[in-house]
This record gives structure tokens, C-alpha cells and sequence, in this order.
């Protein structure tokens, strides 16, 4: 089997490589349709991660196109999107541990499949809407813990990129919260404003917060968090840090690293409690990935009502289009030439 073109990271930027590659058999095969660009991607690109994946993307969806003789339970023909997580080992994770989605073809073996990597993608959802299961998968997963501790009335996005739009119109769609995305870019700020989101912060107290910015930006997204944090209130750490969080207000620094790895793949307990230094009872909770349940609820919610969610997506670029690259180059230097959701057509 052949990868063919695949976009590689290459000095802090991407590039196309043209190139063949010789796989290994696998035991399935996926041409890829579509995939999306995350902000971990863009993370992971600039070197703010530590993470080893030559290939970025984990959103995404693809056709089965070879199946191993030796394997049942799947066909040539069906369409799949990917739970990038190791349901065993929440280490193992696509496009970050190991090449992503961002090539036309992936070769899936047999461990993947045991980890739960593909999963079905219903014909109620065409390919670009099929990109954002994952996300809206993880999202479904941070309010699961959120309201484990929160009544999740009043809800505080930090940060306003595709993951914080995604958790801040599920909270207003599905939970009747109301919402509020703290977000500095003003463009940005406008498109979520345009969805009937606020991002005015003013006198807003959140009894949930969702910190969803930039690995870079994460320490100053805390810092808002807790300007907006009501007392008592619940803060998902879903922007990860490779070093403790240090703010003046909190006794200690938050190792949001490990607050994360509590939950993986669908585990559920209570976050961490911290009094901050001006009083406010606070509890920090996170999570690494999702579970199957956590994505076939995504499917649902956007098959119930799709319209709301296909906003979010902003622009489709062909794998070979200059101006794909470009985009890219714009989002690594935090400006953007296209608003919304950024997918990257293999079809």
C-alpha cells in the first residue's frame, strides 16, 4: 500500500510530501475523505508539544478501502472517523505519538483497532459535519465531568477557537445555559457573536469553566478563568501545560498535566479542590480523550440538528492548494485569513 501525498511538519511549519511511502500490511486500510485542523495540531507544529508525530491531524473521516482476511466485524465501503485516544494506553495517541490523519492514506493495524481507533460514522452525516465528532466528543466528555460538580448554568469558554466555539454552543443548544466565550481576537469574537454567543465577560460569574485556549496561552487563559470563576464554581482544564500553572491568587501551582491523565477514554470522579488565595472554592478537572459512548453521542447531537454545528466549519482546502498552506502559516503565527473550522480535503 501505497501513503502518497501526506502533509509533514518540517521547521515549525508543513509541507506536501509528494513522496511514496512503502507500508507495512495492514489490517485495515482508510483512504482519508477529509480531516480537520485542531489547535493541538498547530500546537503540536510550532513545538509548543513535545509530541513526536512527522504527520499531524486526528479529526477526521475516511473511507475502509482493504480489509486483512484474517479480520472480521469491518468492510470495504464503510465510512469511518477516529477516536485518536488508546481506549488501553491514553500515550498512545494518533497525530501525536504516532503519524495523523493528515496523509490520503492510513494504514490501521491490528493493536488500533483493539484500542477502538475506528469508528462507524453514521450515513445521517456527510464528511465535513464528520469532522467534528471528535471534538464535540471531547466536549461531551468535559460537561460529563462538569456536572458531576456544577449545575452548568452559567457557562465560561476561554478561549474561542474551534474547541471553545464547539463547548460553548453545545452548553447553549443542549443545556440551555447561558454562555459567555472570552476571546481576544476580534474577528474571532464576531463570528462567535454571530452564532448568538456573548464574549462579553463584564459582571459574568460562571459556575463552569472550560479553559480552551492555545498550549502557549494557557497560563494567561487561567488567569481569566479565575477572574470569571464564580465561587464553588468547576474549571475543565482542556488546554493542557507541560509545566505547572503559577497564578498569584492560587496557594500552589496547578500540575495540569496530571489533573488531566484522572480521566482518559470515559473515566469519571471528582476533580481537585483549591482555595484560592482570595477565598474562592474552586475544583480543577480535565481529561485525555474519549469513550465510544462519548462519540456516539456527538453523532447524535449533530444529526438531531446539524445546522447550528456546520457554521462552525469556516473553509475546505484541497491537500495540494497553496492556499491551504498559507492558512496554515497564518494560523501558526496566531492571525487568520478564513474564520472557523479549517478542513483539509483528500477526496
Amino acid at each position: 500500500m501505497s501513503v502518497g501525498a501526506a502533509l509533514r511538519r518540517r521547521s515549525g511549519g508543513v509541507l506536501v510530501d509528494h513522496d511514496p511511502e512503502v507500508l507495512q500490511a495492514a489490517a485495515v486500510e482508510v483512504a482519508m475523505s477529509v480531516a480537520g485542523v485542531c489547535g493541538t495540531d498547530l500546537d503540536i507544529i510550532r513545538g509548543d508539544r513535545p509530541d513526536v508525530a512527522s504527520i499531524p491531524g486526528h479529526e477526521g473521516v475516511g473511507l475502509v478501502t482493504g480489509v486483512d482476511h484474517a479480520i472480521t466485524g469491518w468492510k470495504v465501503g464503510e465510512r469511518v472517523v477516529f477516536m485518536p485516544v488508546s481506549l488501553a494506553d491514553q500515550d498512545q495517541v494518533l497525530g501525536h505519538s504516532y503519524d495523523g490523519l493528515w496523509r490520503r492514506h492510513v494504514p490501521v493495524n491490528h493493536q488500533m483497532l483493539r484500542d477502538g481507533l475506528l469508528q462507524r460514522l453514521p450515513r445521517s452525516l456527510d464528511d465535513q459535519l464528520g469532522c467534528l465528532v471528535e471534538p464535540l466528543a471531547c466536549v461531551v466528555y468535559a460537561f460529563e465531568l462538569l456536572g458531576l460538580e456544577s449545575a452548568c448554568r452559567r457557562v465560561g469558554v476561554v478561549g474561542g477557537g474551534s474547541i471553545g466555539q464547539a463547548a460553548a454552543l453545545f452548553a447553549q443548544t443542549r443545556l440551555g445555559a447561558e454562555v459567555c466565550v472570552v476571546e481576544p481576537n476580534p474577528n474571532v469574537a464576531r463570528r462567535i457573536q454571530s452564532m448568538g454567543i456573548s464574549c462579553n465577560p463584564k459582571a459574568f460569574h460562571a459556575d463552569a469553566v472550560l479553559l480552551c485556549t492555545p498550549r502557549r496561552s494557557t497560563a494567561a487563559g487561567l488567569k481569566t478563568a479565575l477572574a470569571i470563576a464564580a465561587n464553588d464554581a468547576v474549571v475543565d482544564l482542556v488546554s493542557g501545560s507541560d509545566t505547572p500553572l503559577v497564578h498569584h491568587d492560587l496557594p500552589s501551582p496547578i500540575e495540569a498535566a496530571s489533573i488531566r491523565r484522572l480521566h482518559a477514554s470515559g473515566a469519571l470522579s471528582t476533580g481537585v479542590p483549591i482555595r484560592t488565595n482570595s477565598g474562592k472554592a474552586l475544583t480543577f478537572t480535565g481529561h485525555r480523550g474519549a469513550s465510544v459512548d462519548h462519540f456516539q453521542s456527538a453523532m447524535r447531537v449533530l444529526a438531531d440538528g446539524p445546522d447550528p454545528w456546520r457554521a462552525l466549519i469556516g473553509a475546505v482546502f484541497d491537500y495540494r492548494d497553496q492556499t491551504l498552506l498559507d492558512e496554515l502559516g497564518h494560523r501558526l503565527s496566531n492571525s487568520l485569513a478564513y474564520d472557523g473550522k479549517l478542513l483539509i480535503s483528500f477526496s
